[in-house]
Formats: C-alpha cells, structure tokens, sequence
C-alpha cells in the first residue's frame, strides 16, 4: 500500500517519521507531502519527499492557489491513504476526496490558547485562521478515523468521531534499545529551549523555576547525542504550570526521559494527563520541588529502561496505527 504523509509543514518531524517508519518496515511505500524549505528528516525512510512552497497561517485560509497546489501533488503522488499529520494538510487533503487518516496530534481548537501570547498585531493578522479551526476540526472529525496523542483529547473528540484510535508520542525503540544504562547518575534535565525564548507559550510557562530548581537545558541536538546526554542524568523535568489545556498533554519529553533511564519530575496535572506513570513523581508548586527530590527514592536506571523499552515505545503500539489504517481503507 502507498501512504503518504502530509504536514504543511517540512522535516524533521518526529510523530511522522516515526509513523512512516513503523509502515515502511510493514512493507508499505512511505511519500512525504509539505511545505516550506526545511527538508532534513532524521530517519531514512521516505520513498520521496515533495515540498510545495511555504504559507502563513492566514494564507492557509485566504489563498485559494495553494489548495490547487496542494490537490495537484496529492494527484501526482496518488496514495491508497493519506495521513495528514496537522489540520491544515488534512483540510487541504478533505477536498481530494482520497481515503484519509487525520493525526490531530495538537488539538487544534483547544490549542488556541498559545496565539494568546502573540502581540496584538499578530493576533489579528491570523484571526481568519483562528475562527475556522473548530469548524475545520469538526468537520474532519466527523468523517476522519482520527488518531490523537492522549486520552483526554481523544475523550473529546469521541463526542464527534466514532473512530479515535490514541498514538503516544512515545520514543522509537530503534533509537533508544542500545543506549548506556549508567547506574551513577545525578543532576536533573530538561529537554528543550522554552526558558531561552522571549517569552513562554501558556501551555509550557516555567516563569519562576529557575528560583527553585538548578537544571541543564539540552536542545538543538541530534536524537543520538540527545539520548546519550541524557543517559547522564538522575532526573528529567516536565514543569508546566497548569493552563485549560495541560489536561490534554501527552510530550514527548517524558517517554524520552524514561527510554533512557531517567526519573521524572511534573506537576501534579501533568502527571495525570500522562496516565500516572511509574518512575514520575508530582509536585504542586516550584517551592515543593526540592522536596519531591528528597523523598523520591533512588531506582535502578536499568529497572527504568525495560520497563519504557517494552512498554512506552512506538513499535509496542504499531497495532493501533494499522488498525487506523484498516478502518480507513473500510469506510470508503
């Protein structure tokens, strides 16, 4: 079967490469379909990758010839499944009439939230775009089987879809099996480079935390590098304070930081966004984060790793991609 992968975005992108690596290996030919000039994906599995050019959000709505463009190339590529990897490229995918799986790995409606923090002028340059995602979503949800990142997300979207199908943004075995264990471990890390940036999205704000808490920031490094950086580390911190929409969080982050051994820190909501897991330990405030050290007792890394190795990994929920994939291929 072809599949093509659709964002309007470029690559790297994890979900999607993780995605198209789990149906290359089940014999499917992979395509990517995106924009812009960004092309360095990290995995090698795309049979071809085809880029249109790069739009704005506000031209997402507003320019026509873009849609044309987009019709054009999926013409050209001509899947058996799309998998459009954003609300944009399954939009734009909707009006092809092609059999299509929509992976609403952002939730789209509820995260609107974070165009909150962009100057005004901003805001109303994107307003056409900002009042046409929950009629887009709903309309997607209602004819897509749809694939989501949480189970607080997937609740949701139930009340319009009758096929939701959670994929967790957990790390690919692949890259993560062979890593060190090292047993002498110390310090705590975060993954990413929100506390270097001008100011914070609503849903990943951490104002205040560098008053209570001493941790290195690892970003912008291979996955490889990143994985081994980490495998150096006792604990990995996830510490957004609570908005409407942590609830529906479900990062990355945290499957990272188990695969390589580590214990992990998070509020108390994000805790239970992420379904309780084992080896994550929650506070309420950044005051009571020395605390939740102290009394967080020492585990085995090892005993970390094969617990994440086996469980929070992709290839341990292939299944469920393909399932999506079968129901696709049913309902038309």
């Amino acid at each position: 079967m072809r599949i093509l992968y659709a964002s309007h975005k470029g690559l790297p992108d994890q979900r999607i490469e993780r995605e198209a690596y789990l149906a290359k290996a089940a014999g499917h030919r992979v395509t990517f379909l995106g924009m812009g000039g960004e092309v360095t994906p990290q995995l090698d599995v795309f049979e071809d990758i085809i880029m249109l050019r790069s739009i704005s959000n506000r031209q997402a709505v507003l320019d026509k010839s873009i849609r044309n463009e987009w019709a054009t190339a999926v013409e050209h590529i001509n899947p058996d499944i799309v998998h459009a990897g954003d609300i944009i490229a399954a939009k734009y995918t909707s009006q092809t009439g092609r059999r299509m799986v929509y992976d609403d790995h952002e939730y789209w409606s509820a995260q609107r939230i974070i165009y909150e923090n962009w100057p005004l002028w901003k805001r109303i340059a994107i307003r056409p775009f900002l009042k046409v995602i929950p009629k887009w979503e709903q309309a997607l949800l209602e004819k897509y089987v749809t694939i989501t990142v949480s189970e607080g997300i997937a609740k949701q979207h139930r009340k319009h879809c009758k096929n939701v199908i959670v994929l967790r943004n957990y790390s690919l075995m692949a890259e993560v099996n062979d890593l060190p264990i090292n047993p002498k471990r110390d310090g705590v890390a975060y993954v990413g480079n929100d506390l270097r940036r001008p100011r914070f999205a609503p849903h990943r704000n951490m104002a205040g935390l560098k008053d209570h808490l001493e941790f290195d920031e690892l970003f912008d490094l291979p996955r490889n590098e990143l994985y081994r950086r980490l495998t150096r580390y006792r604990f990995g911190l996830l510490p957004f304070k609570t908005t409407k929409y942590t609830k529906y969080i479900s990062s990355t982050r945290t499957f990272d930081y188990l695969n390589c051994g580590l214990q992990v820190l998070m509020t108390r909501p994000l805790f239970e966004s992420h379904g309780r897991l084992p080896y994550c330990y929650h506070f309420d405030d950044y005051p009571d984060i020395s605390k939740a050290i102290e009394q967080c007792e020492r585990v085995d890394p090892a005993v970390i790793m094969e617990y994440a190795n086996k469980n929070l990994v992709w290839e341990a929920q292939k299944d469920k991609l393909f399932e999506a994939y079968d129901l696709c291929m049913d309902e038309k």
